[in-house]
C-alpha cells in the first residue's frame, strides 16, 4: 500500500517519558503508513461558529495526497485515523468503475438528521471515500481557489464535496462503505450488511465491542479480521434459511454471527436491522425528533429478551486446500443469556459450524449453505441466499453484451396497471409517450371494456388479468387488486415476446420518456439480473414500506434472465404475504426472495408529493429524466395550462432533445451579478446576486408532502437537501417558464422562456426587467461512459438584446472549470 498519515505538527520525543507524544515522525514501517505534516492554512479564513478550522487542513489532505506524485495510480482513497478499510474488498468494489472516469465514490450518514444538515450527496470523510485519478489531477490543481469561497462551511468533508460540485460532478454510492453515526451495540448494522462488500467501518471508539467478552474494539476487531483474512469479500455477507424441522429461521452475518429465530420470519423482516444502537447525538438538551431517524429500514427489539433471537457469535474459521479450491469452515458460540430453555428452542445449541464451503470469488445471488450444530443435526431449509462462483454467467452475458447490437425501444416490453376506473381518464397520459409502431406491451385491466378495441392506432393492446380469487389478501382497509397488479409482472412475461432485453412496469399515469429509458438501461448488461427503479421522495412512505423497494409508479425495470425465473415462481412467493399492503411490496418481496437488491436510478420519479412541483423538477440530477408520476394531484407544471396541456408543452422540448430535458445547468453573469440556473426545457431561474453552487443544487421545497389526512412530522421529510423558498414572493428569483423550442441547420438548439408574472416592483439592476431569456445549446447524446460518470454541462451568459432578452448558451465544461461566481 501506498499513502500519508497526514498530521498538523512533527511529533517530538518527550524524554522524561521516553516515548513520543504521538509517535515517531518516521512511523512504523513495518506496520504503518508514513507520516506527512501538513502545510500552513493560515491564509484560508473560517468562519463557521463554533466549528474547528483544522477543518481547512483536513479537507487539503486530499490535494496534498495528489501531490505527492505517486506512479501508476488509479484511485485516491481517503479516510479518517479511525476509519477501518477492508483494502481486499476496496479493491473488488473499485474494480467495477472505469478509473479513467471521473468518479467521487462513498455514501452519506445512517442518520437522517445528520444528511439533512450536512448533504444527501456528500460522501462522509469518516466512511471513506475514493476518487478516480483522473478526477483528483484536476480537483488538486484548482482545489485551494475553490475552498477560499467556503469559509462558512463546517466541516472537510463539506467542502471537499462543494468543490467536487463546481466540477459537476456528482456522488457515486457505494453501500459498503459506513459512516456509522451510531452509538452503542451496532450488531444490528452488522448483522444485516447489504449484498455488497463490506468495504469500511467508523467511529468504532464510540460503539460496544462488537463481540462480547472483548474489553476493546481493536481486541474486538482483530478477532473479526480472521475471518477476513480467510474470505473477506464473504465477510458480513447474510444468508437466511429455514429448518422446516424445527420450524427456525437461520440468519447467518458470515464471519460475524449467526442468528436463530424460534418460528418462521418472512425474509423482507429478517433483513431489517434490529435496532440494537442509539442514536450518533447525545446532547440531553437536543430533543430534535429528527436525530433518530435512520436512512434505512429498522426493526424494533422484543422487550424480553429471552424472545429475541439466539445470537451465536464467531468463535474460530479455518481453511484449507482442496482439489477445487480453499475449503472453510466457520465456528460460531452461543452468546450468554440467562434464558430458560425448552425443547425445540435454538437456546438448547452451544455451537453451530459451517459447512465447508467454497472461497467466495465473485457477488451474486446466494445459492446453498448448510449449518450444523455440535451434535451434527443438519439444519435442512427451504430458502437460502449463498454466493457462488458466477464467472461463466459472467463472461458469457458480458461478451454477449458488448457483440450485440444497442439497446433499443424494440428490446423493451411494458406491462402498465390499470382498472375499469381509471382508464378512461389515464389513458390520455399513456397518449402522451406510447409509440406504436416501436413499442411492444399491454395495458391490464381486470375486465374488459366496451371500448377496449379503440385507440388501437395510439395506445396499447389491452390484456384482461388472470383470476386472483386463490389468493389471500388480508391487510386490512388495504385493496386486494394489489395482487392483479403484481400479477402484471409475471403476465407481462407469459406473453412471450421475442428478443427482449428488459420488462419495464409502471401505473397508469407514469408518464415515461422513452428514449431516457433506453439510455438509462443501455448501462447496464441485460444478460445480468438487475432490479432497477427508485423508492419514495418521502422519508415516512420509505421508512413504512422499505427503502430498498421500487416504488411501482415511478416505474421500474426488471432484466429479461432475472424477469424470467421471477415469472415461475411468482404465484408461490405472492402466496406467503396476504399481509402486505400493495403490488410493489410483493414485487419487492419475491425479488428478496431469489437474492436480488433494488438498483437505484435517480431518473425514476415516484412524485409522492402534491400542490407546486417545480422545485423538485428545476433541480433534476445529472441523469435522464426516465419517468413522472402522480400528476393528478398537482399543479400543471406550466402556468396558464392544464396538466395534459403542459406534459404537451415539456414534450415539446423532450422531443428534440431529450437526453437535455430538466438537466439543470448553471452560470453566473458577472456584469449584473446574477446567478443563473437553467433547467433546459421547462424553465430558467435568475437570482438578483451570487448563490455558491450548492445552495442552487439544493430543491427548493414549493410542494406538499402527499399525506393530507393523518399527517405527522415524518410526512413532511424528504428524502433530498431542500431549502425553503423566501416568504417574499418578491424577493425569490425571477423565472421564465418554456415557450418555444427549434432547431437550427447547424444542429443548434434555441429554446426561450417567458417571464412568469409576479406583481412586484423592481429597479434597473433586477432580472425582473428582462422579458424573456434564449438559450443555445447543442443536441446531447451522451454515450456509456458518460452515462456512467456524468458531469453537469456549463453555460455563458451574453449581452441582454436591447436589455430585455437574456441569452445564454450551454455547453461542455473544460476539463479543470469550476462553476462559480468569477470576480
Amino acid at each position: 500500500m501506498r499513502g500519508c498519515v497526514f498530521l498538523d505538527e512533527e511529533l517530538h520525543l518527550q524524554p522524561e517519558r521516553q516515548e513520543y507524544t504521538i509517535n515517531d515522525n518516521n512511523n512504523d514501517s513495518t506496520s504503518l503508513p508514513p507520516i506527512c505534516i501538513s502545510e500552513d492554512t493560515s491564509r484560508f479564513r473560517y468562519t463557521y461558529r463554533g466549528g474547528y478550522r483544522s477543518a481547512i487542513r483536513l479537507a487539503r489532505v486530499v490535494s496534498e495526497t495528489v501531490a505527492l506524485n505517486h506512479s501508476d495510480v488509479r484511485w485516491y482513497v481517503f479516510g479518517d485515523d479511525d476509519t477501518v478499510f477492508f483494502p481486499e474488498n476496496l479493491v473488488k468494489s473499485l474494480s467495477k468503475y472505469d478509473d479513467g472516469l471521473w468518479y467521487y465514490i462513498g455514501t452519506n450518514s445512517e442518520i437522517y438528521e445528520q444528511n439533512i444538515m450536512f448533504g444527501f450527496d456528500m460522501a462522509f470523510s469518516g466512511a471513506g471515500f475514493a476518487i478516480s485519478h483522473s478526477l483528483a489531477k484536476v480537483l488538486a490543481k484548482v482545489f485551494d481557489s475553490c475552498i477560499e469561497r467556503y469559509p462558512h462551511l463546517y466541516g472537510s468533508d463539506s467542502r471537499i464535496f462543494s468543490c467536487i460540485a463546481e466540477l459537476g460532478v456528482g456522488l457515486t454510492r457505494e453501500p459498503g462503505f459506513h459512516q456509522m453515526d451510531i452509538r452503542g451495540d451496532i450488531f444490528g448494522l452488522l448483522a444485516t450488511h447489504p449484498v455488497s462488500p463490506l468495504l469500511s467501518l467508523h467511529h468504532l471508539d464510540k460503539t460496544d465491542p462488537i463481540f462480547p467478552n472483548m474489553s476493546t474494539p481493536h481486541e474486538a476487531l482483530k478477532h473479526l479480521f480472521k475471518a477476513t483474512e480467510v474470505d473477506s469479500q464473504r465477510l458480513l455477507q447474510q444468508t437466511i434459511c429455514y429448518d422446516i424441522w424445527y420450524s427456525w429461521t437461520i440468519v447467518v452475518s458470515w464471519g460475524y454471527a449467526v442468528q436463530i429465530y424460534p418460528s418462521h420470519m418472512f425474509l423482507p423482516e429478517a433483513l431489517h436491522a434490529p435496532e440494537t444502537f442509539r442514536p450518533w447525538k447525545i446532547n440531553r438538551n437536543n430533543n430534535s425528533p429528527l436525530s433518530g431517524l435512520y436512512t434505512f429500514t429498522t426493526k424494533q427489539l422484543n422487550p424480553d429478551t429471552c424472545r429475541r433471537p439466539t445470537i451465536f457469535f464467531l468463535d474460530d474459521v479455518s481453511s484449507s486446500g482442496r482439489d477445487d479450491g480453499e475449503e472453510i469452515m466457520s465456528m460460531y458460540r452461543q452468546a450468554f443469556v440467562n434464558c430458560s430453555v425448552y425443547p425445540g428452542s435454538p437456546r438448547k445449541l452451544r455451537e453451530l459450524f459451517q459447512q465447508p464451503s467454497s472461497k467466495s470469488h465473485n457477488f451474486s445471488r446466494l445459492k446453498g449453505l448448510a449449518i450444523l450444530s455440535s451434535s451434527l443435526l443438519v439444519l435442512y431449509f427451504l430458502l437460502s441466499l449463498v454466493f457462488v462462483n458466477t464467472n461463466y454467467l459472467s463472461t458469457y452475458t458480458s461478451s454477449q453484451y458488448l457483440v450485440s447490437p444497442p439497446t433499443s425501444l424494440d428490446h423493451i416490453v411494458f406491462g402498465i396497471a390499470s382498472n375499469k376506473r381509471s382508464w378512461a381518464k389515464r389513458k390520455d397520459y399513456i397518449k402522451l409517450w406510447w409509440k406504436p409502431t416501436q413499442m411492444r406491451g399491454c395495458v391490464f385491466l381486470e375486465e374488459r371494456q366496451q371500448d377496449s378495441e379503440n385507440d388501437t392506432a395510439s395506445l396499447p393492446p389491452i390484456c384482461i388479468s388472470g383470476d386472483t380469487s386463490r389468493f389471500r389478501y388480508t391487510y386490512r382497509g388495504g385493496y386486494r387488486s394489489a395482487i392483479r397488479v403484481a400479477r402484471v409482472v409475471s403476465e407481462t412475461v407469459a406473453l412471450n415476446h421475442p428478443d427482449v432485453r428488459w420488462y419495464v412496469f409502471g401505473d397508469d399515469d407514469t408518464v415515461f420518456f422513452p428514449e431516457n429509458l433506453v439510455k438509462t438501461l443501455s448501462k447496464y448488461d441485460h444478460g445480468l439480473w438487475y432490479y432497477i427503479g427508485t423508492n419514495s421522495e418521502i422519508y415516512e412512505q420509505n421508512a413504512f414500506f422499505g427503502f430498498g423497494m421500487a416504488f411501482g409508479g415511478a416505474g421500474f425495470a426488471i432484466s429479461y434472465p432475472l424477469a424470467k425465473v421471477l415469472a415461475k415462481v411468482f404465484d408461490s412467493c405472492i402466496e406467503r404475504y396476504p399481509h402486505l399492503y400493495g403490488s410493489d411490496a410483493r414485487i419487492y418481496s419475491c425479488m428478496t426472495e431469489l437474492g436480488i437488491r433494488l438498483t437505484h436510478e435517480p431518473g425514476f420519479h415516484q412524485m409522492d408529493i402534491r400542490g407546486d412541483i417545480f422545485g423538485l423538477l428545476a433541480s433534476h440530477p445529472v441523469t435522464p429524466l426516465v419517468s413522472l408520476h402522480h400528476l393528478d394531484f398537482t399543479n400543471p407544471i406550466f402556468p396558464n395550462m392544464s396538466t395534459p396541456q403542459a406534459l404537451n408543452h415539456l414534450l415539446k422540448a423532450a422531443n428534440v432533445d431529450s437526453q437535455r430535458i430538466l438537466q439543470q445547468t448553471v452560470c453566473y453573469d458577472r456584469r449584473s451579478s446574477w446567478t443563473v440556473v437553467v433547467s433546459w426545457g421547462y424553465a430558467v431561474q435568475v437570482f438578483p446576486g451570487h448563490v455558491a453552487l450548492p445552495d442552487v443544487l439544493h430543491v427548493q421545497g414549493t410542494f406538499r408532502p402527499w399525506k393530507i389526512r393523518g399527517a405527522t412530522l415524518l410526512s413532511g421529510l424528504y428524502s433530498f437537501t431542500t431549502r425553503v423558498p423566501h416568504p417574499d414572493t418578491c424577493r425569490r428569483p425571477t423565472i421564465f417558464f418554456l415557450d418555444d423550442v427549434s432547431t437550427l441547420p447547424t444542429e443548434t438548439t434555441t429554446t426561450t422562456y417567458r417571464k412568469s408574472f409576479v406583481n412586484c416592483s423592481y429597479d434597473a439592476a433586477s432580472p425582473r426587467r428582462l422579458s424573456g431569456v434564449r438559450v443555445f445549446s447543442q443536441k446531447l447524446n451522451l454515450d456509456i461512459k458518460q452515462m456512467q460518470a456524468p458531469r453537469r454541462h456549463c453555460c455563458d451568459v451574453a449581452p441582454s438584446s436591447g436589455g430585455e432578452v437574456m441569452d445564454v448558451a450551454i455547453r461542455e465544461c473544460k476539463e479543470d472549470e469550476l462553476i462559480h461566481m468569477h470576480s
